[in-house]
């Protein structure tokens, strides 16, 4: 009888296998990594146009300006023309307010190449 409880005993100190990740955790951290910080760059890159808080209209041309109906903004049209004579455009529209000369805040509403 003392043979068949060492031998269950010993079977009961197997533990199941570990997982890959807990097998290797160096290259785990390593790919996840790799993974955010290439995520990071391409969202940089993709997304950068479109949340630029810089003023871009030294780089434009003033197209045309209109101001809103009770006259507290104004929007601007400005383009960047780009690719030579098969190129094309890139237009944006910023709104800022018009008579505050204190607010420098310029929103940029749209754009578009």
């Amino acid at each position: 009888m003392s043979k068949q409880h060492a031998h269950a005993s010993d079977s009961s100190n197997i533990s199941p296998p570990k997982s890959w990740i807990r097998r290797h955790p160096i290259f785990t951290a390593l790919s996840i990594l790799i993974f955010v910080l290439f995520a990071a760059v391409f969202l940089y890159f993709w997304l950068r146009p479109y949340f630029s808080t810089f003023d871009r209209s030294e780089q434009g041309d003033l197209s045309y300006s209109m101001p809103s109906r009770n006259g507290e903004y104004t929007a601007e049209i400005f383009g960047v023309p780009y690719g030579g004579a098969a190129g094309g455009v890139t237009m944006w529209v910023d709104v800022k307010k018009t008579n505050d000369p204190n607010d420098s805040t310029v929103k940029n509403i749209y754009r578009a190449e």
